[in-house]
Formats: structure tokens, C-alpha cells, sequence
């Protein structure tokens, strides 16, 4: 099994999204068909196998059951992991306390069991990737220093009233047309240092930066993947369909100064070479999905401006 280093420290930042004492609730990620999350992992047994292991940590973002063998790292390896968790700790305990000590606290064992495992499958699969074992070591331990700042910026916030959210209920009620609806706030996967308000509006879901009042995704409601398609199909006039909605939910970006991404079908994605990574290792992008028949499915924004 070939997947790359990389998937999994994205999905180490989105497990982060998950324990922000903040905002429990997660965001609704349609799956891509053919994408690991778009397929079942083998069942897990009391003695996996090197293959039940992977299937695992690749397609789930919860720890291994209970009585699977812990990976074995050279101790200055481990030692380094161990210090890592220890000075989050600490540092949660100066700020936090109570119910968000102890929330932030249940994240964190959740984050070094999962991350430990993870490891372990970098470990194993070394030899498949140019990136290191020390150099995937250090992208965990980055990821984990972020976690506690993001847990820590938001610490005893408070969720905006009605009257305070007008604004970003109208910017949502002004693109549909259609009737809005709030549904929570919570930190952002992609930038989590944002947090957003999700609305539900007709067939999508809108997330809103509470900072700026704008847009800064939009994803289906329900999967909306069906078999008997093409996936690999480009929409006709797919670019330029993808440059009117840029146009609309962010008119101040030009996409002449942005760097367009390798293509995949359907994906048109432009991005910010010039600006500092996100946490998911890739550039801050810009990006708009269709299906091969034109229909729209996603709208991202993750560059600085937004």
C-alpha cells in the first residue's frame, strides 16, 4: 500500500480540528470517489497483520483498538516525541483549566496515540518515500506545537450572538438567494488558527471566517458522488467557469499573480508560492470543484487574503 507521507500529516491536521476545546463538532468533508476516505478499512483484528495495520491508520482518524502492538522508535526518537507531548502539556496547564483543561488534555492523549501509530506506519513504509523518518518526526512535532496554539488562541471563546452574526448571515443569504441557516462555529482544517460559522443554505454547506465575514468554503450537504460516472472528465470550459465564482466570492484575488497547481481533473486550484506553507504542507490555494458535467461541488479558500 503506496500512500504518501504527505495524506498523513494532512490528516493529522484535521484530527486537530477535532479536540479544539472551542468547537467539538467536525466539518462535513464530502469524499472524492476512488480517495481513501471514500473506501472501507479492512476490520481490525486482536493480531493485525502489516496490511490490517495500514489499512487502518490510512483510512480511519481514531486510534487502534486496544491490544495492537505499539510501534518500537530508537529512543532518542521516542524521547523527543515524549518531550513534545510533555511541553504541550505544560503549556495547557498555564492558561486552561476545569472542563477545558480536561478537554484539551483528552485531545492531546488522542493526537500521541494516533500520531505514535502514524509514525510507525512511516516507519514501516520508509523506504517507499524520499521524505525521512526524522523529517516526518519533525512535521508531527510542528503540527503539535500549532495544535496548542490554535487550543489556546480560542480559549474561552465565545460564540456570536444572532445579531453579531448578521453580517456573515447575510453574505451567505446574498450568494444562494435561498433561505440560511446557522448551524455551529469551529475552527477551519485548513487554516486552523480561523474560525468559522457553518450555514446550511439549499444544497451546501458555507463556512464563514467570523474575522472577515466571508466566505471561505463551500462543500455539498450530502455526498453527492453517483456510480456510472467519469470522474476523470473535464467539464467543458472548466477553467473559466472556476475564474467566475473566484470572481464572485473573492473579487480582490488576481490570478495572475498566483501560480497555478499540477491539474487534476475537475480540481482548478491556483496558489501562492510567495507565501509561508500552511500546516498541510501545501501553499495557501484558491480552489473550485465540478463534476464533469459542470455542476458545482466545492469552493476552497485558503489563501492569506481571505
Amino acid at each position: 500500500m503506496k500512500q504518501g507521507i504527505m495524506k498523513l500529516s494532512k490528516k493529522v491536521c484535521l484530527i486537530i480540528v477535532l479536540f479544539v476545546s472551542a468547537c467539538a463538532p467536525q466539518a462535513n468533508l464530502a469524499a472524492d470517489p476512488g480517495s481513501p476516505a471514500s473506501q472501507t478499512p479492512i476490520p481490525p483484528t486482536a493480531t493485525p497483520t502489516a496490511e490490517e495495520a495500514d489499512s487502518w491508520l490510512v483510512f480511519t482518524d481514531t486510534p487502534p483498538p486496544p491490544g495492537w502492538p505499539t510501534p518500537t522508535m530508537p529512543p532518542e526518537f521516542a524521547a523527543r516525541f515524549t518531550q513534545a507531548v510533555q511541553t504541550a502539556q505544560a503549556r495547557y496547564e498555564q492558561v486552561l483549566e476545569g472542563e477545558a483543561l480536561e478537554d484539551a488534555e483528552r485531545g492531546l492523549a488522542i493526537w500521541q496515540d494516533i500520531s505514535w501509530h502514524e509514525l510507525g506506519y512511516a516507519q514501516r513504509h520508509q523506504n517507499e518515500h524520499s521524505q525521512s523518518l526524522e523529517e516526518t518526526l519533525e512535521i508531527f512535532l510542528t503540527q503539535l506545537e500549532y495544535r496548542v496554539d490554535v487550543d489556546l488562541k480560542w480559549a474561552g471563546f465565545q460564540k456570536r450572538t444572532p445579531e453579531e452574526r448578521q453580517a456573515a448571515f447575510q453574505a451567505v443569504a446574498d450568494y444562494t438567494g435561498m433561505v440560511v441557516s446557522y448551524q455551529r462555529t469551529e475552527t477551519w482544517p485548513f487554516v486552523q488558527m480561523i474560525m468559522v460559522e457553518v450555514y446550511n443554505s439549499g444544497l451546501y454547506v458555507y463556512s464563514v471566517n467570523i474575522e472577515t465575514d466571508r466566505i471561505v468554503e463551500i462543500e455539498p450537504l450530502h455526498d453527492n458522488t453517483s456510480t456510472g460516472i467519469d470522474y476523470n472528465q473535464e467539464p467543458e470550459n472548466g477553467w473559466e467557469l472556476a475564474k467566475a465564482v473566484i470572481r464572485r466570492l473573492a473579487p480582490e484575488v488576481d490570478l495572475d499573480q498566483l501560480t497555478v497547481r499540477d491539474h487534476m481533473p475537475r480540481y482548478y486550484v491556483w496558489e501562492d508560492r510567495t507565501a509561508e506553507k500552511l500546516q498541510s504542507s501545501d501553499y495557501p490555494y484558491i480552489q473550485v470543484q465540478f463534476m464533469p458535467d459542470g455542476t458545482f461541488v466545492n469552493f476552497v479558500n485558503a489563501l492569506p487574503s481571505q
